[in-house]
């Protein structure tokens, strides 16, 4: 393929002159001097897309035409955007002397080079695409709705980095040099890569200090309250959450290859942002688990932190992908939602983004707010693969009030086949659920498949009307409202669980569930207590006999919670193996004649042997 610069059309021509390209003041053109002529061109005009490094473009200059390689297009505006003429994040941070270690081990890993990258310099993409009020982009959703969708005009590069300052590092570990930061990450990731601890070239990211810094960085740049669905000092979105009963968490994966990284915002005594934290608010979880984490700082405590492509924080302790993390931290349900599948949902604004002011109708076109979304490229999305022409994927805006986990989803459309990355989890077999809302005329079957693991299709059309979820769910609701007087909305964790002698003859007869716990007190005497518990025999049921559970119960998009509504459903899609080291993608694949409508809101990855799962 052979680009004319101008036109698009296919010509074929031989270089006579050495031409001379410099990028001009626009940061979307480049200047060609041919001989004593020059003209400008617009990188908007040139298609990167699917293009080797060995291909050329034709550019019409003073009547020549003149060939230029594209990997050298490619290299005029990398240089432009991600030298050190720009305030990068490297360089942010090489500036500040309270974070002189970690800035030495950036260097150090090469790691400073990734934090240069600004902007992708092969993205282009049409001014119709970027337009809200392009009709040819609205795109019909559930029964009868029609949103708009518009494609971000740059593919961006940034980054988040969790620093601990040197104060902290000589106090709590005696750490004063790179070299003792050094050691300090051989003891932690020798024990786990043993056949690595031998890989002394620090730019090398089997290395054990490049594992240890790169894990203190994300693929993306997020802000304080970016990086839970707690999105501001008084978030009306947290408080759509039962957080008596659980912490508001995100995973993500680090710069750290095949690693995963958690945050968790707790209320109570507390509260706060922490990195790999486990347990709900001060106590432990469910499983009589508690790790505190490492706090990060909070918007007051830091300034001067942020550069043109990220931002960094402090945080009270150093992280790793170490045996607490892989084996502790990670050995939970994982919930992840769909908007942060991809770092280019997060680092473009799509994920968590606010309504567009129209075209966002439903129904009657005045029953919802307006509201838009955000198209992604094949290509040009981390962790997607798809074919453009039959597959169309948007991240919808946030709407916490639609039954939708978090108010978020993405949505694939048309005769979709795409292949996402699954976040690689410690070595181990998990279950992997999918969570979307059902019952929609519009999406129908789809195919999921991770290759020699498992192959389903599950019909999306059928909700929770339908298998009985609602009906059994007033049983349950009954029986509770029969043990205990003063049930009328929602339950209190400490009357989830039921004696057998509180169970009703009626219950039984569809939950003949008797669960055990193992209680410990304060001097460490254990006690086994026999209890019945509705909510697990529920799943249960429901999982045996259909493959699908409910949804969660610690969001309420309205009065109920998303467990009590009648479309959102989590499908058990199947079991899979990860050896903790390796890339695992599912192929997610329309199976109706004339194309389909999924919507994706989350996944959650279980270990295999889970056991006493909570419903929240």
């Amino acid at each position: 393929m052979v680009l004319n610069a101008t036109d698009g059309t296919k010509i074929a021509t031989s270089l006579q002159k050495k031409p001379i390209v410099t990028l001009s003041a626009n940061g979307k053109m480049f200047t060609v001097k041919y001989g004593a002529s020059e003209t400008m061109i617009d990188m908007s005009n040139i298609e990167f897309n699917n293009a080797s490094p060995n291909e050329r473009i034709i550019v019409n200059c003073g009547g020549n035409q003149v060939m230029l390689p594209l990997s050298k297009i490619k290299k005029i505006f990398a240089e432009a955007y991600n030298e050190d003429n720009n305030n990068h994040l490297a360089k942010i941070i090489a500036t500040n002397p309270d974070v002189s270690i970690y800035s030495q081990a950036i260097q150090a890993t090469g790691l400073a080079d990734t934090l240069k990258h600004y902007i992708d310099v092969t993205y282009s993409i049409s001014p119709d695409s970027t337009n809200y009020n392009n009709e040819s982009l609205f795109v019909t959703i559930g029964y009868s709705g029609i949103i708009n969708v518009a494609y971000p005009k740059e593919r961006k590069y940034n980054y988040t980095a969790l620093l601990v300052t040197d104060d902290i590092l000589a106090k709590k570990y005696g750490i004063t040099s790179l070299e003792q930061l050094e050691k300090k990450a051989h003891e932690i990731y020798d024990e786990m890569y043993p056949e690595d601890k031998l890989v002394n070239d620090r730019t090398n990211r089997r290395n054990a200090l490049n594992r240890f810094i790169s894990y203190h960085i994300l693929p993306f740049a997020a802000e304080y309250y970016n990086l839970t669905a707690v999105d501001g000092e008084t978030s009306t979105l947290a408080s759509q959450f039962d957080r008596d009963n659980i912490d508001i968490t995100e995973w993500f994966e680090t710069l750290m290859p095949n690693s995963i990284i958690k945050f968790s915002f707790p209320s109570g005594t507390d509260e706060g942002l922490y990195v790999n934290r486990r347990g709900v608010q001060a106590r432990p979880d469910s499983h009589n688990i508690f790790v505190k984490g490492a706090k990060l700082s909070s918007p007051d405590e830091i300034t001067d932190n942020a550069a043109i492509n990220g931002l960094y924080h402090y945080i009270d302790d150093i992280i790793s992908y170490g045996k607490t993390t892989q084996q502790i931290i990670c050995n939970d349900r994982i919930r992840i939602t769909a908007q942060t599948l991809s770092p280019d949902f997060i680092r473009s604004g799509a994920r968590g983004h606010q309504c567009n002011d129209k075209h966002y109708y439903y129904s009657n076109y005045s029953q919802i707010p307006t509201g838009s979304g955000i198209g992604f490229k094949s290509g040009y999305t981390d962790n997607f693969t798809f074919d453009d022409s039959n597959t169309h994927i948007h991240v919808s805006s946030r709407e916490p009030k639609l039954w939708y986990y978090q108010g978020e989803t993405i949505r694939l459309k048309g005769k979709y086949d795409a292949s996402i990355k699954l976040p690689t989890l410690p070595a181990g077999e998990y279950e992997l659920r999918i969570g979307t809302t059902t019952g929609f005329s519009a999406t129908g079957n789809v195919r999921l498949t991770i290759e020699n693991q498992f192959d389903k299709t599950i019909d999306l059309s059928i909700g929770a009307t339908v298998l009985g979820f609602l009906e059994d769910n007033v049983l349950v609701n009954d029986f509770k409202k029969s043990v205990y007087a003063d049930y009328n909305i929602t339950l209190p964790a400490n009357k989830e669980k039921f004696t057998e002698k509180e169970l009703t003859p009626e219950v039984a007869a569809i939950y003949p569930c008797n669960c055990t716990e193992t209680i410990t007190d304060e001097e460490g005497n254990t006690t086994t207590v026999s209890y019945y518990s509705p909510a697990k025999a529920f799943d249960t049921k429901w999982k045996e006999e259909q493959g699908v559970m409910k949804d969660p119960a610690s969001f309420y998009p309205n009065t109920n919670s998303m467990r009590n509504l009648p479309a959102p459903i989590r499908h058990i899609v199947g079991t899979f193996t990860s050896d903790g080291k390796s890339d695992i993608k599912i192929r997610i694949k329309d199976e109706n004649p004339h194309g389909g409508d999924f919507s994706l809101e989350f996944i959650e990855i279980v270990p295999a042997n889970f056991e006493n799962e909570d419903i929240y």
